[in-house]
């Protein structure tokens, strides 16, 4: 895969315009991932080859996205990059890094917590499913892992560059439910695998985790303990 075949791959699967994923880059390079920036729409339209109405309206455009949030109290234009701004960033960083680099394995850390209590019924609808591709009907819940740092979810996020055991989403008479990637991993040396839908009602910074038993209760883990959890790259 080229540089631009990785780029049009991000753009693809964020439906994301160029142009946006471009903005996003340059105002991540200045800071605005970590906190709110000042910058003119003269300057931003300097630095992407725009005049000044359009980088007003590119602003006004990743704002209505979600992908920026921008503090009009003061007199300069102030804004900052979200968190669904950045995991396009992200994903262009591991691919990239994929390219360039071959690592053996991946370990991110986070924080156990307690979900929405929805982990439990969507495992049941998946559940034939899990036994057809990992070869086991996992406990009835889902650990929720909230990562620590923005490096541990860079590392979370470049899991999706690899090759994972993909669960195709379906219909019944009452719903649709959404694709599912799994990825073996482990937990304190327990096989886990973490699982990646399509739909969820987290962000980027929450990983579930999947497992024929009771991971918390055979870890004895409670809420607030910190994890690191290892995913082997093939």
């Amino acid at each position: 895969m080229n540089y631009t075949e990785v780029i049009s791959e991000v753009v693809d699967n964020r439906r994301m315009k160029p142009l946006y994923l471009l903005a996003l880059i340059k105002l991540t390079e200045l800071g605005a991932h970590r906190k709110f920036i000042e910058i003119s729409t003269r300057r931003l339209g300097s630095i992407l080859g725009l005049s000044q109405q359009s980088a007003s309206r590119l602003l006004r455009r990743l704002e209505e996205e979600k992908l920026i949030e921008r503090d009009k109290s003061f007199k300069s234009s102030r804004v900052k990059v979200t968190m669904e701004g950045f995991v396009p960033i992200i994903d262009l960083y591991n691919m990239l890094k994929n390219i360039l680099e071959k690592p053996t394995i991946l370990v991110f850390r986070g924080t156990v917590f307690s979900g929405l209590g929805e982990g439990a019924y969507y495992v049941k609808v998946y559940s034939k499913f899990f036994l057809e591709k990992l070869g086991f009907i996992p406990y009835p819940g889902t650990l929720n892992v909230k990562l620590k740092s923005l490096d541990d979810i860079k590392i979370a996020r470049s899991i999706l560059m690899l090759p994972g055991i993909n669960i195709k989403g379906f219909s019944n008479d009452s719903r649709s439910y959404g694709d599912v990637k799994c990825y073996k991993a482990y937990l304190r040396g327990e096989e886990v695998y973490i699982v990646f839908p399509e739909r969820t009602h987290y962000g980027a910074d929450v990983i579930e985790i999947i497992s024929a038993e009771n991971i918390r209760e055979k870890l004895k883990l409670r809420d607030g303990d910190i994890v690191d959890v290892e995913v082997p790259v093939s």
